[in-house]
């Protein structure tokens, strides 16, 4: 992730991976070639809520537990074949 420009009391940061972040997610200045890297860490500020929504086809199962942790993405054999259920939201397909 890179930082780009301050906007307001914020920073415009961008990446070229995904990136999943949430308030209170721990964040590191890093200056290379600098020694020890890690100049500063601080941690993500209150993030709005967003809604989110499940995607499913017919023939997708969702399960749903009383856990408050992420669930497990779907297992797929060689041929694509569901062998287990996703339990986590992010697993759309």
């Amino acid at each position: 992730m890179r930082v780009v420009e301050p906007i307001s009391n914020s920073w415009w940061a961008e990446s070229n991976q995904t990136a999943y972040i949430a308030t209170g997610t721990p964040l590191h200045i890093i200056r290379p070639g600098m020694p020890q890297n890690i100049l500063f860490t601080g941690r993500v500020g209150k993030l709005a809520a967003q809604e989110q929504w499940i995607f499913l086809k017919e023939g997708y199962t969702l399960i749903l537990t009383r856990e408050l942790e992420p669930g497990k993405p779907a297992v797929f054999d060689d041929k694509g074949q569901l062998l287990n259920p996703s339990t986590d939201w992010r697993d759309v397909a």
